[in-house]
């Protein structure tokens, strides 16, 4: 899934990748069984025009059932404090939040 919103007058793309894993990850000492990454870029929609501007990560824990929408809104929200820090990033988050409500 590929979501573009504009920021600041230039595009911006988000996009998700879900990693269930069966066997379990340890992380610091905490058992995941699922990841979901989000990467945030700019330049263009094509792998060879993109530039990583922020990345987030949501763990499942092995309490958790892995449930994507959930995993998706919080390594958004990880990626978009990376990208766009402070008070100074808050209208574009909001603006990259407007996009993702409005993926169809």
């Amino acid at each position: 899934m590929m979501i573009e919103a504009v920021v600041g007058g230039e595009k911006v793309w988000v996009a998700f990748e879900h990693k269930p894993t069966m066997a379990g990850v340890t992380v610091g000492g905490h058992l995941y069984v699922g990841v979901t990454a989000c990467h945030l870029y700019t330049g263009g929609p094509k792998k060879e025009e993109r530039r990583e501007i922020g990345r987030g990560e949501a763990h499942c824990s092995e309490q958790d059932n892995f449930c994507k929408e959930k995993g998706r809104k919080g390594a958004l929200r990880r990626a978009l404090e990376v990208a766009f820090p402070g008070g100074e990033g808050r209208e574009a988050r909001a603006a990259v939040w407007k996009a993702y409500r409005g993926r169809g």
